[in-house]
């Protein structure tokens, strides 16, 4: 019995890569700030490249974004508030420009938080959307935790299986969502002041204070730094992501609307990355081995800037230092000039690219065992279903105290009654003689 060669080559093929179910996935990226768009996107394209289908429903708050995928299916929902969210954008960059502390900003948000609600309720109330995502029939879906509206979204259309996903670090409120341990001792509230995880009394005080009272955030657009760049660097060549026409006139500045940052990184002549330390570029830095000069804005962006000195990775400067010129362009002289910032970055850099599982494959491989399995409710504790006395021993801790406080006392009262007993025998001894 003799093969073709044709029926050879699929049966190694069916060998080699065999068959799989193609599973549905939505996944919910409203187009707010690129840095999220393009998150989703690329897990979105994830899942494409492991043979599933991806539907992105993409409310369109700035009309200047893309979907930020390559291959996905993306359902556009047009909201109406483009000119409500420039608008309200503007006003919160410059709040989180100006402000000394993030928190500070808060008022300024009102504005940005009345966009999401517009745009939450022109999606769920788009004619013919809810029904059209019913016929999906979706076996997952994904998204932010910041897209509070994705929660809502869900429960309307009976998905049950969902994963929340963070593009950025870890909010407060998701330590207690996720259980995973903190302490706000030494982990610096997202929404706190500069510092690091190493803090004086009053600002751990401070960070307890904004750990309890900020569970959630919103997010705005990074400021624009027209004023940042001075002429006090001819011998440093660089490529810039501007928002408008700043550098006219300085001859070392290539200006441009995009740059390739992927591989402008791992260039090997790049020798330093000014960033404002949003979880994107310092992830790609750091995988490209390439030191940073951070200058922290505004929410993750501060905790990212000091995680980054403290990893001997580079150094930060505050947002106020960008008017001192000379401050600047010591702490970029240092950066380029002190050699244990490039080695300690390319020690990060193996580390990194030398991982068991690259964060794809943990993405993936949890997503498909989510759709598969899910909702994992085996998983549920019932410490989930507990009030704030039961959950942290209150009652118990309360009933040991008054246990020991009752024995401490019942020990004195014994104590007394021996010494008032002693002095007695004593009283009448001395009286006798």
């Amino acid at each position: 019995f003799m093969l073709s060669p044709c029926y050879k080559i699929s049966l190694l093929l069916l060998i080699c890569f065999p068959p799989v179910s193609p599973l549905k996935f939505l996944c919910y990226s409203p187009r707010i700030a690129t840095s999220h768009v393009n998150y989703l996107g690329k897990l979105a394209d994830s899942l494409v490249d492991a043979g599933h289908e991806v539907v992105i429903l993409s409310p369109i708050v700035d009309s200047k974004l893309s979907s930020g995928s390559n291959r996905a299916r993306v359902i556009e929902i047009p909201t109406a508030i483009d000119q409500e969210f420039e608008q309200g954008s503007t006003n919160d960059a410059q709040a989180n420009w100006n402000s000394g502390e993030t928190w500070q900003a808060l008022s300024s948000w009102a504005e940005m938080f009345d966009v999401w609600v517009d745009q939450c309720n022109s999606t769920i109330t788009y004619p013919g959307l809810m029904d059209r995502l019913r016929d999906e029939n979706f076996d997952s879906a994904f998204g932010e935790s910041m897209h509070w509206c994705m929660a809502g979204l869900l429960h309307i259309l009976g998905i049950k299986k969902f994963a929340v996903t963070e593009s950025i670090a870890y909010k407060d409120g998701m330590y207690a969502l996720s259980q995973v341990p903190t302490a706000a001792s030494y982990v610096p509230s997202i929404m706190g002041g500069s510092f690091g995880d190493e803090m004086t009394f009053v600002q751990r005080a401070f960070n307890l204070f904004n750990t309890l009272m900020f569970t959630r955030f919103n997010y705005g657009p990074v400021p624009k730094h027209q004023k940042m760049f001075e002429r006090n660097f001819p011998g440093f060549p660089d490529i810039v992501k501007p928002e408008h026409n700043v550098t006219q006139g300085i001859p070392n500045l290539m200006e441009t609307t995009w740059a390739p940052q992927h591989d402008l990184l791992h260039d090997p002549r790049l020798s330093a990355f000014v960033t404002h330390c949003g979880a994107g570029s310092t992830t790609e830095a750091n995988y490209a081995g390439v030191p940073l000069l951070v200058v922290p804005v505004t929410f993750d962006q501060i905790r990212n800037a000091f995680a980054v000195k403290r990893n001997g990775l580079g150094l930060n400067l505050d947002k106020s230092d960008l008017g001192r010129p000379e401050v600047f362009q010591n702490a970029l002289r240092e950066v380029l000039d002190n050699p244990k910032y490039k080695q300690q970055a390319s020690l990060t850099a193996a580390m990194l690219n030398d991982k068991p599982l690259t964060a794809r494959e943990i993405f993936v491989r949890n997503m498909e065992f989510l759709a598969k399995h899910g909702p994992l409710r085996q998983l549920d504790h019932h410490g989930r279903h507990l009030n704030i006395f039961l959950y942290y021993l209150i009652d118990v801790t309360a009933a040991v105290v008054i246990a020991l406080a009752l024995i401490a006392s019942f020990v004195v009262f014994i104590i007394m009654k021996l010494l008032r007993c002693v002095r007695g025998m004593l009283s009448a001894k001395w009286k006798k003689e």
